[in-house]
């Protein structure tokens, strides 16, 4: 196909949900589930019928990528109508209070990995129960959080 056919394509892309789940990959329940959640917006042609565009193509590409950096889909959402509309200084801001939120889950999720290293050792080691480190460590994490 030539460039201009495919631009011409692109201008005139019209996919029903089918077409269009097939070509973003997603299944027909998640299209329906992203317009629910009002992520999509279809066009609705007089007999009913939804119509995708390439817009909508790009946009649950971003949405992927997205999802991939951590964000949830209800921050998405949140940011769809005015992303375009903030200043770089929000937009740096938005993605910094994101990594902040990421830093704390990576540490949590290396407490957790450090716990289950120490129980297999001590499980290996032929012991049941917890081992005492793990109760202090708890116990701390306990203190801390009140």
């Amino acid at each position: 196909m030539s460039a201009a056919a495919k631009v011409h394509e692109r201008a005139t892309l019209r996919l029903h949900i089918g077409e269009f789940a097939k070509r973003s990959l997603l299944s027909r329940d998640t299209v329906r589930f992203y317009e629910k959640a009002g992520l999509l917006t279809p066009h609705v042609e007089p007999n009913g019928y939804r119509v995708f565009d390439e817009h909508h193509l790009e946009f649950v590409r971003s949405i992927r990528i997205a999802q991939l950096l951590g964000f949830t889909l209800a921050e998405i959402k949140a940011q769809m109508g005015q992303w375009e509309t903030l200043t770089l200084r929000a937009r740096i801001r938005f993605m910094e209070e994101k990594i902040e939120v990421l830093d704390a889950r990576m540490a949590e999720l290396r407490e957790m990995r450090a716990y289950l290293k120490e129980k297999v050792r001590w499980m290996r080691a032929g012991k049941s129960g917890v081992p005492q480190s793990l109760e202090d460590a708890a116990l701390q994490k306990r203190k801390r959080v009140r």
